[in-house]
Parts: structure tokens; sequence; C-alpha cells
């Protein structure tokens, strides 16, 4: 039962009316009696409990009149129920207008649940779209402050190439020591010629 201001839903019906809320409430609480009563594997016993209830018209509002027809459409599946026996249910003008206005009444109440039911569904995917497109921009964030990261290294091993051409480092000490070795080999040989120049002079 769900209550709305003037108006009270019972069992998918919108009553406005108290007569009528206090009856669907009455109807509702022997339509829970009956359904623990009533045994479906004897469908003769339902009959019988079926037309007592429409001969003597206990059920005067939509919850009453919606379980009777649920229990009619049992009974006409039941091949050894002949159709003849199962009374018809009668509805008075008064109840065919209030059957209506609580029909139009629960299909608007529907309507505006499904339309906020969409806006909330709508709301979340606008948020898990933003959750997203922000996890994407941190993810872009961190990669480009990787890739600034690896340029300033190579610029920087660039430049300390550049500078250290005159010094011996890892990546010319080899050429660095031949060249040496060349000047002293050079150095030696020179000083070889001087000596011997004085000692033939």
């Amino acid at each position: 039962m769900k209550e709305d201001k003037n108006q009270v839903e019972i069992d998918g019906f919108l009553f406005s009316d108290p007569a009528e809320i206090a009856q669907a409430k009455k109807e509702m609480e022997g339509i829970r009696y009956l359904r623990t009563k009533l045994d479906r594997d004897n469908p003769e016993q339902v009959l019988l409990v079926y037309n007592q209830a429409v001969d003597q018209q206990l059920f005067a509002t939509p919850v009453g009149y919606y379980f009777l027809k649920e229990l009619q459409d049992f009974l006409i599946t039941i091949p050894f129920i002949k159709d003849e026996d199962i009374h018809r249910i009668t509805i008075t003008e008064r109840m065919t207008e209030t059957f209506e206005k609580s029909r139009k009444k629960t299909v608007q109440e529907k309507k505006k649940q499904a339309v906020r039911q969409y806006e909330d569904e709508r709301k979340l995917r606008e948020k898990k779209i933003q959750a997203k497109n922000t996890d994407y921009k941190a993810k872009f964030a961190v990669a480009l402050m990787f890739v600034f990261l690896l340029l300033a290294m190579v610029i920087a091993m660039f430049t300390i190439t550049f500078l250290s051409k005159d010094n011996v480092t890892i990546l010319n000490y080899e050429n660095e020591l031949i060249n040496k070795y060349e000047e002293w080999e050079k150095d030696l040989e020179e000083r070889e010629r001087v000596l011997e120049e004085k000692e033939r002079a």
C-alpha cells in the first residue's frame, strides 16, 4: 500500500474516496486470508469459493474484482470444470466508473515513475561518462608527464655528449685512449730521434 496526499494505492489501484479505501483494505485482508486457504490442487473447492464470492457480491472494488478474475481465469483452464458452472462477474455502473478512475490514476502514476526512472538512469549514465573522462584525463596527464620526462632525458644526454667532446666519457673513452697512445708514441719517437742525433754529434 502506498499513500500519496489524498490518494492511497492498494494492490496497484489508487483510491481517493475514504469509503472505497476502507472497502479496498477490507477486501485485501479477505483476499490474503482466501489465498492461504484456497488449494489450487483442488479446483472444485476453488470453484465453490469463487461462485459464492460472485453470488454474494463479496467484492466491490477493483482489488476484489481483480482477484475474482484471477480465479476465473484459473478455473477456465481446468478441463473437467464446465464453462457454464463458472459464474460470471457482475460489474455495476458505479464499479465501472471507480475501476476506470483507479486504472487511469495508476497508469499516470506508472508513467511518472517511468519518467523518474529514466531520468535517474540518464543521470547515472552521465556520471559514469564523467568519471571515465576524468579517468582518461588523469591517465593522459601521467602519460604526458612521462613523455616530457623522457624527452628531457634525451636532451640531457645529447647536451652531455656535446659538452664533453674534449673529456673522456664512457661514450668516447676508446677513441680518446687510442689518440693518447698515438700521441705518446709520436712523443717517444721524437725523443728517440733527438737522442740519436745527440749521440751522432
